[in-house]
């Protein structure tokens, strides 16, 4: 996941940003604060039954595919996060250490950055740190989210 969760929060009744206008970069913003809340979900309705999520920040990647489909423009935006960046291989050691770490099995609901649990991210804070934005940790929120994804699919909430 990028920092995209310290952007903004997710628009419950605009899922697809159908009343706003499409902006790519609201959009992907949203939908990394939606990974984050649907991983709170899923640790909470399922933890009893041994399944455990967690969410993880890889960093700030420029080596990924995302880019291809934004403009000159927009990739110049990117510019100034330049010196946080970070290798495609460093990045994903948080995601190897989320799996292999024992200690995530009895613990879920989590945001994980550079090989450990971050906390709430200061105001100061500059956007590529590791810390996550307060409104990505919101219960109500999250279980909005819920509800919503399962009538989008048809499914009805399994009460966990």
């Amino acid at each position: 996941m990028a920092d995209g969760p310290k952007a903004g929060g997710v628009f419950l009744d605009d899922l697809d940003l159908s009343k706003q206008g499409y902006n790519p970069m609201v959009a992907y913003a949203q939908s990394k604060t939606a990974t984050i809340h649907l991983a709170n979900s899923i640790d909470r309705h399922y933890s009893a039954l041994g399944i455990r999520a967690v969410s993880v920040h890889p960093g700030m990647i420029f080596e990924t595919s995302l880019g291809r489909h934004m403009s000159q423009e927009e990739l110049a935006e990117f510019a100034p996060m330049a010196p946080f960046a970070r290798p495609l291989a460093q990045g994903a050691a948080t995601t190897v250490w989320a799996a292999l770490e024992p200690h995530f099995d009895k613990q879920g609901g989590v945001y994980l950055a550079e090989t450990g649990v971050s906390s709430a991210a200061k105001e100061d804070e500059h956007f590529a740190g590791p810390g996550y934005a307060p409104h990505a940790f919101d219960e109500t929120a999250e279980e909005k989210l819920w509800r919503l994804s399962f009538a989008a699919v048809g499914l009805k909430d399994d009460g966990h």
